[in-house]
């Protein structure tokens, strides 16, 4: 029983390396390709199965949300992004005195 359990957290833990390698657009795509691939099955007359089909790109969907959560600075472009923001952030902290809020000027003023 104990082995088995092994075998299959190691098989999950597989997986989801698996699954962490793949980018959000691949997900995005799978997606899409889906909802056409559903359309067609519908329109030809196979509607169990474009049913069927056309119920993944909610969880394609999801799980690229789900990967992008847990590592948003892994996609491509991201992590320059990410750098640039930090900058802009810590340029206007230093011009304002290091808080954006209250400052005169603004319409939270008036």
């Amino acid at each position: 029983m104990n082995r088995n359990l092994r075998q299959s957290e190691q098989m999950s833990g597989d997986l989801y390396r698996i699954f962490e390698n793949v980018s959000g657009r691949t997900w995005s795509w799978f997606a899409l390709g889906s909802i056409l691939l559903s359309a067609f099955l519908f329109l030809t007359g196979r509607r169990n199965w474009a049913i069927f089909i056309g119920q993944w790109p909610p969880t394609l969907l999801t799980l690229a949300l789900f990967f992008r959560l847990l590592q948003p600075s892994r996609e491509p472009g991201e992590i320059s992004g990410m750098r640039k923001a930090a900058e802009e952030t810590k340029r206007g902290m230093g011009q304002s005195g290091g808080s954006t809020f209250g400052r005169s000027g603004g319409d939270l003023d008036q």
